[in-house]
């Protein structure tokens, strides 16, 4: 429900019902069952921590992608990415192979 998705948030920074339409829209159309729902939303919290470059200052200058940094931290201890460690194994792996995937795209922003 959607109250229950946005109780947590700001008034300022809430989603909007709209978007959450679009959500639902997108996640009926996907026919996304719950987990897949929880792993899709952890994908989206964390893709981002890849582009903080300090996380990826203890790797090797090779490993350096957003997607090697992100990888780095899922390898680590759960307790660094906790909403990761709380998806199943599947789930896991499935994030896995797609950070995996996007370090073979690069495309321009």
């Amino acid at each position: 429900r959607y109250s229950d998705f946005v109780q947590l948030q700001s008034a300022e920074k809430r989603l909007t019902p709209a978007t959450w339409r679009q959500w639902q829209s997108f996640i009926k159309w996907a026919q996304l069952g719950m987990e897949e729902q929880h792993a899709l939303l952890v994908f989206l919290a964390i893709r981002g921590l890849g582009k903080v470059k300090a996380l990826g200052n203890s790797l090797p200058q090779d490993e350096r992608s957003p997607e090697d940094i992100v990888l780095s931290l899922l390898g680590g201890s759960d307790s660094f990415v906790p909403s990761y460690g709380g998806l199943s194994p599947a789930m896991q792996a499935t994030i896995e192979l797609t950070f995996g995937s996007l370090k073979g795209f690069s495309l321009p922003q």
